[in-house]
């Protein structure tokens, strides 16, 4: 799934229902990396909605304005959370 936030094109991959987390990946990988570490920790824990967000540039992400990737969350929640 995408997200279109200004000039950056954010892709997420979501699994689960529940309380939202959000989980970004660090330099160099892209989401598959956190996806294989902590889905198997979920196995038996349903009551939470994985976000896991490639960050602009890195995995199927276009880079934009978004410099901070701390931040990516916030305009991910104003527009996008409810997908």
């Amino acid at each position: 799934m995408f997200l279109d936030i200004e000039d950056t094109k954010l892709h997420y991959e979501i699994e689960g229902d529940g309380v939202p987390i959000f989980i970004i990946h660090g330099n160099h990988v892209d989401y598959r990396l956190m996806y294989g570490c902590l889905e198997p920790c979920f196995t038996d824990v349903m009551k939470y909605k994985r976000i896991y967000i490639d960050i602009p540039g890195l995995g199927k992400s276009i880079p934009g304005v978004i410099l901070n990737h701390g931040l990516i969350c916030v305009p991910f929640l104003r527009k996008g959370s409810n997908n």
